[in-house]
């Protein structure tokens, strides 16, 4: 088994998976959207397609938000206001403070939203130098989404076999390393249910996806 991102890159990689931890959603609180498309199979692959079209090169993430913009990502000023806000907060004040400590550098996150086949999502880009290496990454969020995507829609999607698979109610994460493109480290499908008791703390409920790219300094 391929060694994970974290352990391999230590503070950058861990820090950036802070970065896009999720935000606190109310127990049980499932979205309308959720709700009425509940009984409709979840769009994956026109989501998985335009991830992979925005995010499969991360080593330079001014070029990756010229590319959101480009592929009808709009970018948001304020993020506030939508479901991410918790994560946000609370992921970029714990990044700043780690990065602070370990003499690196954080790039500020930035958020962008689209919808996709009937699908409201957002887009996050973040990204940290630390101990010699820059570790950027990507995640797409659905919020409050009740449908999954199974993981063997992302294996044939992606080419290969996971890593690492969890499948629980409350919680389903699935990795594959190498990542979706060719030079990115990993791939993460995860799944967390509105009514987990993992809300606690900050998480998005509902689908995420991320993309992590680790380039040498």
């Amino acid at each position: 088994m391929t060694v994970s991102t974290s352990r391999r890159f230590g503070g950058a990689a861990a820090i950036v998976m802070v970065l896009a931890a999720g935000s606190l959603r109310p127990v049980g609180a499932a979205s309308a959207q959720g709700v009425a498309a509940a009984a409709a199979a979840y769009p994956a692959t026109p989501v998985l397609d335009a991830f992979r079209a925005t995010c499969s090169n991360l080593r330079d993430l001014a070029g990756t938000e010229r590319r959101a913009t480009s592929t009808g990502w709009t970018k948001l000023a304020d993020p506030a206001a939508t479901p991410l806000a918790g994560l946000m907060r609370f992921s970029e004040t714990a990044a700043a403070d780690f990065v602070k400590k370990g003499g690196g550098t954080m790039r500020p996150s930035s958020m962008f939203k689209r919808e996709i086949a009937g699908e409201l999502v957002y887009l996050v880009l973040s990204g940290v130098t630390l101990e010699g290496r820059t570790v950027n990454g990507c995640r797409l969020y659905d919020a409050d989404e009740p449908r999954r995507i199974a993981p063997a829609t992302v294996t044939a999607w992606i080419g290969r076999e996971p890593v690492q698979s969890v499948d629980q109610s409350a919680l389903a994460r699935t990795t594959w390393e190498p990542g979706m493109a060719k030079g990115q480290d990993s791939f993460e499908l995860s799944f967390l249910a509105t009514a987990s008791p993992m809300l606690g703390v900050p998480q998005v409920a509902g689908i995420a996806l991320k993309a992590d790219q680790v380039i040498d300094t």
